[in-house]
């Protein structure tokens, strides 16, 4: 009864820590998306920044008019990369929780399988 105990247990340890490795991995992920995300929005600030330069030094013409357009397509460029990104990382922050809520449930049965052990070896012991 013991080796199958100390079998199972080696099992769900290993599970147990495979799910934490895919749960850091995934969290890792979610970080390096949301940086990006701060990235992309910084990028949009700086393009609505250029923009209302332009509005406010009240440039006419080509030139400025010719700008303008530039900033609102790039606006419209980073708005739709920071959705998409900003959705990537969620994704990524669910799939880090997910993992996380498997490696409990095996923490808990590693834990429990634990107590098995020591219990049917303290059985064999006094028996």
């Amino acid at each position: 009864m013991a080796s199958i105990l100390a079998v199972l247990l080696a099992v769900v340890t290993i599970a147990s820590h495979r799910e934490h490795t895919a749960a850091i991995i995934h969290k890792s992920g979610s970080n390096d998306q949301w940086a990006y995300y701060q990235a992309t929005r910084v990028k949009l600030h700086s393009t609505e920044m250029g923009e209302n330069m332009v509005h406010l030094l009240g440039g006419k013409g080509e030139g400025p008019d010719k700008m303008l357009a530039e900033y609102a397509g790039q606006k419209a460029k980073y708005e739709e990369q920071s959705k998409k990104i900003q959705e990537e990382a969620k994704g990524a922050d669910e799939a880090a929780e997910a993992d996380e809520h498997r490696a409990l449930r095996y923490d808990l049965g590693e834990g429990l399988l634990e107590i098995g052990l020591v219990l049917s070896s303290a059985v064999l012991h006094f028996a």
